[in-house]
């Protein structure tokens, strides 16, 4: 089963896809769509439109830096990656590239040795360990899918529940079209709906470039709010 998840990962090189994306809160609740481009953890390109248009960024991770430019406001900010995979914003650090990668299907099972720990409700048990996180995975055997995650930050002590549905065959493989994650210690749940999903095809290198006027304000990074780019 390991092998299987390993070798599915491992040949899943680029993602292309339109993502819906709710996010609730206490003191926020987002909608936004997001044009998503993956070519390896180290270069993703993403477009986000806010409710009703008001709020459009354009974003890219390359090098370990990542540079958001909002067209309609003129304005851009740029940062390097956290430990190689967090963003800071304020007093919040967000794991972009882990979200990323668990939104399009990379788990870790060709790179971070899971290991099998049983057999619960019919579903495959495995954890996982990297530098950050302590993982769970619920496989399903029949479809070589994974059902259900549960990752606890080691050192924050805040835990992520992530729960995949309605899979679809594509390319051979079942893929979920809807992801939930909750996370109860900071108060919040995303709903993510995935749509056009194209996987390992060619994406130009300009999906990759983002080119910022000579007149455009820079600003520090967000500190919160609903505006990304102020």
């Amino acid at each position: 089963m390991v092998a299987l998840l390993a070798t599915q990962e491992a040949h899943l090189h680029t993602y292309a896809g339109d993502i819906e994306v709710d996010f609730h809160s206490e003191k926020m609740n987002l909608s936004f769509g997001m044009e998503l481009y993956y070519r390896e953890a180290s270069e993703l390109a993403f477009t986000l439109e806010m409710i009703l248009g008001i709020d459009v960024a354009k974003g890219v991770l390359r090098n370990d830096t990542v540079k958001v430019f909002s067209p309609f406001r003129n304005s851009y900010f740029e940062q390097k990656l956290q430990e190689g995979r967090f963003v800071e914003f304020g007093q919040q650090r967000f794991d972009l590239v882990s979200t990323i990668e668990f939104s399009i299907g990379k788990f870790g099972f060709d790179r971070d040795n899971p290991k099998f720990v049983g057999r619960q409700q019919g579903f495959y048990l495995y954890e996982v360990a990297d530098t950050i996180w302590d993982k769970q995975f619920w496989v399903n055997p029949a479809t070589v899918t994974v059902a259900k995650c549960h990752w606890r930050h080691r050192d924050q002590f805040y835990d992520l529940w992530i729960s995949y549905y309605d899979f679809r065959k594509m390319d051979d493989r079942w893929r979920p079209k809807i992801i939930t994650l909750l996370c109860p210690a900071k108060g919040f749940r995303i709903r993510v709906k995935l749509h056009q999903e194209k996987i390992n095809v060619e994406i130009p290198d300009r999906f990759f470039q983002l080119r910022i006027p000579e007149d455009a304000r820079w600003i520090e990074p967000p500190s919160g709010g609903t505006s990304l780019l102020r």
